[in-house]
Formats: structure tokens, C-alpha cells, sequence
């Protein structure tokens, strides 16, 4: 299964959430599962991994977490927060 926008491990992760409730993300696919996951409306996967990504925040990673965030389609977080 292709999708123009998620790469094929970012799929494969999808799908194992689809499948089972649950997935270990690696954090070389972090950002593109947030990402995906917000595009297919999967909230608690999305949130999971912004979780994780906040948690993880560090000087190299700044950029990934505003990006996950300024891209995000919900509409709690408003433009005065980002």
C-alpha cells in the first residue's frame, strides 16, 4: 500500500496501529507518523507522538517539534500559541 504522502515505514506503522491498537514508533519516524497520523484524524496516535516528542526536546530538535505543531490541523492549539 502506497500513500503520496507517508513514506513505507511510516505506513507500515500506521497499519500496525490499525491492526493491533498500538505501535512502537522509532524516533527516526517520529515526525512523519505525527504528521500522517493528523492527516488520517488519529488523534491518540498524533498525541502520543507529539507526547513523546515534547519530551524529547532538545536544541537539535526544535525545528521537528515546531514543524508537528504549526502543521497540526487541530484547532485547539491557535495561532497566538504557536
Amino acid at each position: 500500500m502506497r500513500h503520496p504522502d507517508a513514506s513505507i515505514e511510516t505506513m507500515s506503522l500506521i497499519l500496525d496501529y490499525f491492526y493491533s491498537g498500538s505501535v512502537t514508533v522509532p524516533n527516526t519516524n517520529i515526525v512523519q507518523v505525527s504528521l500522517f497520523a493528523d492527516q488520517l484524524l488519529l488523534t491518540a496516535l498524533k498525541e502520543k507522538c507529539d507526547v513523546h516528542l515534547l519530551g524529547d526536546v532538545s536544541p537539535s530538535k526544535t525545528h521537528s517539534v515546531y514543524f508537528c505543531i504549526a502543521t497540526s490541523s487541530d484547532s485547539a492549539i491557535s495561532n497566538e500559541e504557536r
